[in-house]
């Protein structure tokens, strides 16, 4: 089986879990997540947060995007330029700040909010579908985070139920790993990576 189709079919069977668990038990796996990233350290150094706002097939970000105003972080939300494949951040004060753009996913709108330069990014969560035991993660597709990473430094963490983890995911040279992805049983690190120690 080819790597293309090895992926298509992997996000293809994770967004049918996403919709066919009971919402009740995704709020409840999802909350055990949450509790171990706002006492995490990397999360509560940080005073710039990129995050996406999410869809029906990724944990819900709307709690991490209001704690993290709650506790005066800035929270910068990508917009995406289809045809340039480029990601540009705003700061968001507000969901009243975005609106439904690219592929249906609210953005934020520029008219209303500052751009990001991504110097400012201390901490990004980057949406994926699935991750393996190396802290690699499956997208949607578009490859926008992975042209959108590359030469730069930003910690890097993923956000993971039990479901969206795989042992191995197919690979290719472009493909960047996380620096930590939480779970809903608590962090884990890239291998050798030291600086969390």
């Amino acid at each position: 089986m080819s790597i293309a189709k090895e992926k298509k079919e992997l996000r293809k069977r994770i967004q049918q879990i996403f919709q066919t668990t009971d919402p009740s038990i995704l709020q409840a796996k999802s909350e055990r997540l949450y509790t171990h990233l706002f006492s995490w350290s990397y999360w509560q150094q940080a005073k710039v947060v990129a995050t996406t706002i999410s869809t029906a097939f990724e944990i819900n970000s709307t709690p991490i995007i209001e704690k993290g105003w709650e506790e005066g972080k800035w929270i910068a939300v990508p917009k995406v330029e289809p045809k340039q494949h480029h990601l540009h951040f705003y700061k968001i004060r507000s969901f009243r700040e975005t609106k439904q753009q690219f592929a249906d996913i609210y953005e934020p709108d520029p008219s209303l909010c500052s751009p990001v330069p991504p110097e400012r990014l201390e901490l990004m969560i980057v949406p994926g579908l699935a991750f393996d035991q190396q802290l690699f993660r499956l997208g949607f597709g578009g490859g926008f985070y992975d042209r959108f990473l590359q030469g730069k430094h930003i910690f890097l963490c993923g956000l993971a139920l039990d479901f969206q983890l795989v042992d191995h995911l197919p690979t290719e040279p472009h493909d960047i790993p996380l620096d930590a992805l939480i779970t809903e049983e608590g962090i884990r690190y890239r291998e050798n990576d030291t600086r969390h120690v």
